[in-house]
């Protein structure tokens, strides 16, 4: 069959199925997952492994997540597969981790994927997917890394149906009649990634019949053309190091995309995380400059000393330096300012509800945005409280100490605060019918001083 000779050139082509004695497919019961447990049954007689299949009921969708639940337990049963099944409370850990539903729902799926996986474990991503993944993350503003789609193999994870179209594989299940479960909340273009399937690749497709495997080629050239990059940096890397961090001389003298990269890569190690481009970007400018400082994730700081590029922790009674927001995104001290329309954020806010405390009206900003440490004097209305207190005032009631309140960011204009960190808005700045442009901090850091 057409789709079968296409997925077995994709696993030869990808070396899946090397050293490979079991595999596990991640049944959600959907056309994708149903058609790739049947193609891994046809395969595991020539390869010779054995299926598994894992489902995992996230109950977001009340009696539709169980009645998937109970087809491919019906699935796996008629066709003699074993089958790993959990459900899992994926509202209650996003509210718990501060998650959007659709990470949490990613992050505990894979960790059931990881912890009950027999051998190699497959996932139903298919051409379409891919073409999705490649949209959302260019129109993102993605680096290269991130328009390379979905990468056919990662660490035990690999992708059969890469090669294969979504139209492919819903042919297939017609021709060997497959029974599939339908997921009604993929028809909701609110969510991003539906209105790209539904509105966007259908646009693309008249350009274009064969966007969605064009997309995919492309993708595959991009990762060739990432990892060739990623192993000059890991080159480079190894000449700027010097004690106590990077050379300064050095890394201005290489090109830019080696150096954003290298910044990254020495970024990560230090401050154990990944960086955004906003925080790269301030750190080339840092560079421009023969000393200097500017804040970034998770209580460290970027610093210049004697033509050494380091990342510090801050200081625990370290006060912030005070500076203009001149533009947009702005990184500052484990916070990120950034500017949308008001329909934008209304679909950020819809999956992340923590950033509504964190929005304000950008035209009610009178003069020159700063942001900085507190101050004798300060004091907010915070949204909602319809009361001015002092910042000693919540400071007490919340029972912060010293070391804590100096490492809150500000953000303040001529006529007072704006916003205060973990706190929330000023009244006066609030988001209202009236908005056109939303500007929102972005917090990347929750301070881990001690609070007393």
């Amino acid at each position: 069959m057409e789709m079968v000779d296409s997925v077995k050139k994709t696993v030869l082509r990808h070396n899946m199925f090397y050293e490979v004695e079991n595999i596990t497919v991640a049944l959600s019961g959907g056309a994708d997952s149903v058609a790739l447990l049947s193609v891994m049954r046809e395969l595991s007689k020539e390869f010779g492994f054995t299926v598994y299949a894992a489902h995992l009921n996230h109950c977001l969708r009340g009696e539709e997540s169980d009645r998937d639940e109970e087809f491919v337990r019906s699935l796996c049963e008629s066709w003699g597969i074993q089958l790993f099944c959990e459900k899992a409370d994926v509202n209650g850990f996003a509210d718990s981790e501060g998650l959007s539903i659709e990470l949490a729902a990613r992050k505990v799926r894979y960790d059931f994927f990881e912890r009950v996986g027999i051998g190699a474990i497959a996932t139903a991503h298919t051409a379409s997917d891919n073409i999705e993944t490649f949209l959302h993350n260019a129109v993102r503003g993605s680096g290269l890394r991130g328009i390379t789609g979905i990468p056919p193999k990662r660490g035990r994870f690999i992708r059969p149906l890469l090669d294969v179209t979504r139209e492919q594989v819903e042919q297939y299940c017609a021709e060997k009649g497959l029974a599939f479960c339908v997921d009604s909340t993929n028809a909701d273009e609110q969510y991003t990634r539906n209105f790209i399937r539904h509105s966007v690749i259908p646009q693309l497709k008249k350009v274009n019949s064969a966007a969605v495997l064009n997309v995919a080629n492309l993708c595959e050239s991009l990762r060739n053309d990432a990892d060739f990059i990623e192993s000059a940096v890991d080159l480079a890397y190894g000449d700027v190091q010097v004690k106590g961090g990077l050379d300064v001389e050095k890394l201005k003298a290489l090109h830019p995309g080696i150096r954003s990269r290298i910044i990254a890569k020495a970024y990560e190690a230090e401050v154990g995380t990944v960086p955004e481009r906003v925080h790269v970007n301030a750190i080339v400018e840092l560079l421009e400059g023969l000393s200097g400082r500017v804040g970034v994730q998770r209580d460290f700081a970027a610093e210049i000393k004697h033509g050494v590029l380091q990342f510090n922790l801050l200081k625990s009674d370290q006060e912030l330096v005070e500076v203009e927001v001149s533009k947009f995104p702005f990184a500052y001290n484990g916070v990120t300012l950034r500017l949308e329309t008001l329909k934008s954020f209304e679909e950020k806010a819809k999956f992340n509800s923590l950033l509504l405390n964190c929005a304000v009206d950008y035209d009610k900003i009178c003069n020159k945005l700063i942001l900085r440490s507190r101050k004798p004097g300060d004091k907010i209305n915070l949204k909602g409280r319809n009361c001015t207190k002092t910042f000693k005032n919540l400071f007490n009631e919340a029972g912060l100490g010293l070391a804590t309140r100096d490492s809150l960011v500000v953000a303040a204009d001529s006529v007072g605060v704006l916003w205060l960190q973990n706190f929330g808005i000023d009244q006066r700045v609030a988001v209202d019918d009236t908005t056109k442009t939303v500007l929102y901090f972005e917090v990347n850091n929750v301070p881990k001083r001690s609070l007393k």
